[in-house]
Protein backbone atom coordinates (compact mmCIF):
# COMPACT_ATOMS: atom_id res chain seq x y z
CA UNK A 1 0.00 0.00 0.00
CA UNK A 2 2.95 2.39 1.00
CA UNK A 3 4.03 2.10 -2.38
CA UNK A 4 0.93 2.67 -4.42
CA UNK A 5 0.62 5.87 -2.52
CA UNK A 6 4.77 6.73 -3.17
CA UNK A 7 3.78 5.55 -6.63
CA UNK A 8 0.47 8.10 -6.75
CA UNK A 9 1.88 10.65 -4.87
CA UNK A 10 5.02 11.04 -7.93
CA UNK A 11 2.65 10.92 -10.73
CA UNK A 12 0.79 13.89 -9.14
CA UNK A 13 3.51 16.04 -8.42
CA UNK A 14 4.72 15.46 -12.24
CA UNK A 15 1.14 16.68 -13.21
CA UNK A 16 0.77 19.15 -10.79
CA UNK A 17 4.16 20.44 -12.11
CA UNK A 18 3.09 20.55 -15.90
CA UNK A 19 -0.12 22.15 -15.01
CA UNK A 20 1.78 24.83 -13.39
CA UNK A 21 3.91 25.27 -16.40
CA UNK A 22 1.06 25.25 -18.59
CA UNK A 23 -0.60 27.80 -15.99
CA UNK A 24 2.60 30.15 -16.24
CA UNK A 25 2.70 30.10 -19.91
CA UNK A 26 -1.35 30.87 -20.47
CA UNK A 27 -0.72 33.83 -17.77
CA UNK A 28 2.05 35.22 -20.13
CA UNK A 29 0.07 35.16 -22.99
CA UNK A 30 -2.69 36.92 -21.45
CA UNK A 31 -0.70 39.92 -20.21
CA UNK A 32 0.72 40.16 -24.04
CA UNK A 33 -2.91 40.09 -25.13
CA UNK A 34 -3.28 42.67 -23.13
CA UNK A 35 -0.02 45.08 -23.92
CA UNK A 36 -1.34 44.13 -27.45
CA UNK A 37 -5.25 45.87 -26.71
CA UNK A 38 -3.50 48.77 -25.25
CA UNK A 39 -0.96 49.41 -27.72
CA UNK A 40 -3.94 49.80 -30.11
CA UNK A 41 -5.25 52.26 -27.62
CA UNK A 42 -1.93 54.21 -27.03
CA UNK A 43 -0.83 57.37 -29.74
CA UNK A 44 2.26 58.06 -28.40
CA UNK A 45 5.70 55.61 -29.72
CA UNK A 46 7.45 56.59 -26.41
CA UNK A 47 4.45 54.83 -24.24
CA UNK A 48 4.09 52.20 -26.48
CA UNK A 49 7.88 51.35 -26.79
CA UNK A 50 8.11 49.75 -23.29
CA UNK A 51 5.28 48.23 -23.42
CA UNK A 52 6.46 46.11 -26.94
CA UNK A 53 9.72 45.46 -24.84
CA UNK A 54 7.35 43.49 -22.09
CA UNK A 55 5.95 41.96 -24.52
CA UNK A 56 8.59 40.24 -26.06
CA UNK A 57 9.93 39.29 -22.56
CA UNK A 58 6.99 37.87 -22.25
CA UNK A 59 6.65 36.01 -25.76
CA UNK A 60 10.39 34.77 -24.83
CA UNK A 61 9.42 33.42 -21.37
CA UNK A 62 6.10 31.49 -23.20
CA UNK A 63 8.64 29.91 -25.80
CA UNK A 64 10.85 28.34 -22.79
CA UNK A 65 8.03 26.84 -20.86
CA UNK A 66 6.40 25.18 -24.01
CA UNK A 67 10.04 24.06 -24.47
CA UNK A 68 9.84 22.61 -21.21
CA UNK A 69 6.67 21.03 -21.22
CA UNK A 70 8.16 19.86 -24.49
CA UNK A 71 10.77 18.20 -23.25
CA UNK A 72 8.54 16.05 -20.22
CA UNK A 73 5.53 14.82 -22.91
CA UNK A 74 4.33 11.29 -21.30
CA UNK A 75 2.18 10.61 -23.92
CA UNK A 76 0.79 10.58 -27.70
CA UNK A 77 -2.38 12.63 -26.66
CA UNK A 78 0.07 15.46 -24.61
CA UNK A 79 2.07 15.63 -27.82
CA UNK A 80 -0.90 16.46 -29.93
CA UNK A 81 -2.15 18.99 -27.52
CA UNK A 82 1.11 20.79 -27.66
CA UNK A 83 1.69 20.54 -31.35
CA UNK A 84 -1.95 22.45 -31.99
CA UNK A 85 -0.31 24.79 -28.97
CA UNK A 86 2.96 25.38 -31.34
CA UNK A 87 1.62 25.44 -34.56
CA UNK A 88 -1.74 28.21 -33.93
CA UNK A 89 0.71 30.11 -31.71
CA UNK A 90 3.51 31.13 -34.86
CA UNK A 91 0.69 32.66 -37.54
CA UNK A 92 -1.30 34.14 -34.23
CA UNK A 93 1.91 35.90 -33.49
CA UNK A 94 3.15 36.66 -36.93
CA UNK A 95 -0.64 38.52 -37.70
CA UNK A 96 -0.22 40.88 -34.78
CA UNK A 97 3.43 41.37 -35.61
CA UNK A 98 1.87 42.53 -38.54
CA UNK A 99 -0.45 44.72 -37.40
CA UNK A 100 1.56 46.37 -34.80
CA UNK A 101 4.17 47.28 -37.61
CA UNK A 102 1.18 48.52 -39.47
CA UNK A 103 0.42 50.83 -36.18
CA UNK A 104 3.94 51.58 -35.61
CA UNK A 105 3.88 53.29 -39.51
CA UNK A 106 0.49 54.87 -38.74
CA UNK A 107 1.51 56.33 -35.55
CA UNK A 108 4.78 57.71 -37.66
CA UNK A 109 3.23 58.81 -40.36
CA UNK A 110 0.48 61.05 -38.05
CA UNK A 111 3.36 62.16 -36.22
CA UNK A 112 5.06 63.53 -39.53
CA UNK A 113 2.03 65.07 -40.38
CA UNK A 114 1.56 67.47 -37.10
CA UNK A 115 4.90 68.59 -37.74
Amino acid sequence: MGRINADWERIVSKRWARLQLSREALRYSNLNNRIIMEVFLLNRREEIEPLLKVREENSRKIAALLEQLGAGVTSGREQELLDVVNRTRTPYINSYKQALRQLLEETNLSRRGRQ
